[in-house]
C-alpha cells in the first residue's frame, strides 16, 4: 500500500461498484479503544465485552477467533497504564473485504486480485488457530454472509448427475456461510444426523471440513471431510465448478480432507 505501483483509490472504486458496494476498507476491531479520532468509548466497551466472543468475532472481516500477530490489543485507557503504546495499525490483516453474498462476487474479486497482483486471504468465520485466514496487505474474500440456503434430499442427486459416488442415502446442501448451529437446526428439524464441528460458531465448509473435520458425531460416522459428496467451487481464475466422484476429481480430494496445501 506504501508503494507507488499499489492498486490505486479509483480501481478500489471501480471494484466496489462491480460488487454493489461489498468493498470494506478494514480497520481494526480495536480501534475505538485507543486515543486518537477514532477512539470511541462505547463502541470499545462492546470491544471488550465481545474479545471472547465468537459470534461477535465472526461478525468482523479482520476479526479472528484464534487471534495470531495482534498488533493493537483490546485496552480500556481509562484502566490501562499511560505507557501503553497509542498506536493502533491494521497489521497482518487484509487491507480490503468483499462482504461476498454471490459467486458473482468471488469471481470479480479473484479476476480483480489476479489483474492487480494482490495476495488474497479467505475468511469465513475466523477459528484457524494458525491464522491462514489472515494475510498482510491481502484482500480478503469474506464469506460470513455467502448462504444461499440450507436443503435437504431424501435422496442424494448430484447436479451433475453423476453415479459415482454410490451414496443414494439423505444428504443436505449447505450454503458454506452457514455455521454449525444452523445446520444442526436444519437437521433436527429433517430428522437426521450431520457430522459437524463441537464449536457451533465454526464455518460448516471451510476451513474444518477442509482439514479433516472432527466432531462429536465422529466416532460413529467418520470425519467430516468423508461426508462430502460434491462442492462447487470456484477456482482461482473465477471460474465456478463442480467436483465430485465424477469429475475434477484431484479438487474432489483435496476438498474431502487433502488440506489446503493440495490447491
Amino acid at each position: 500500500p506504501e508503494d507507488a505501483c499499489w492498486t490505486s483509490a479509483s480501481d478500489w472504486n471501480d471494484l466496489n461498484i462491480t460488487v454493489a458496494g461489498k468493498l470494506i476498507a478494514t480497520r481494526p476491531v480495536t480501534l475505538p479503544c485507543y486515543p486518537g479520532p477514532e477512539y470511541d468509548k462505547e463502541a470499545c466497551a462492546t470491544v471488550l465485552v465481545g474479545w471472547y466472543n465468537s459470534t461477535f468475532v465472526s461478525e468482523n472481516p479482520v476479526d479472528l477467533d484464534c487471534p495470531v500477530n495482534i498488533t493493537c490489543l483490546p485496552i480500556d485507557i481509562a484502566t490501562t497504564s499511560s505507557n501503553v503504546t497509542n498506536s493502533c495499525s491494521i497489521g497482518s490483516n487484509p487491507r480490503y473485504a468483499i462482504n461476498v453474498t454471490a459467486v458473482e462476487d468471488i469471481s470479480a474479486t479473484l479476476a480483480f486480485a489476479q489483474k492487480k497482483n494482490l495476495r488474497v486471504a479467505v475468511k469465513a468465520t475466523g477459528h484457524d488457530i494458525l491464522g491462514r485466514n489472515d494475510g498482510s496487505r491481502s484482500i480478503e474474500v469474506w464469506l460470513r454472509y455467502f448462504r444461499q440456503a440450507i436443503s435437504f434430499q431424501d435422496s442424494f442427486d448430484s447436479s451433475t448427475g453423476s453415479t459415482a459416488s454410490h451414496w443414494q442415502g439423505t444428504a443436505m446442501k449447505l450454503g458454506c456461510g452457514y455455521m454449525w448451529h444452523k445446520v444442526y437446526a436444519a437437521a433436527k428439524e429433517y430428522n437426521v444426523v450431520v457430522v459437524g464441528g463441537g464449536s457451533p460458531t465454526v464455518s460448516s465448509t471451510g476451513g474444518w471440513m477442509q482439514g479433516g473435520g472432527h466432531g462429536p458425531a465422529s466416532h460413529t460416522f467418520g470425519l467430516g471431510a468423508d461426508q462430502v459428496l460434491e462442492a462447487e467451487v470456484v477456482l482461482a481464475n473465477g471460474t465456478l465448478v463442480t467436483a465430485n466422484a465424477c469429475q475434477n476429481q484431484d479438487l474432489y480430494f483435496a476438498i474431502r480432507g487433502g488440506g489446503a496445501g493440495t490447491y
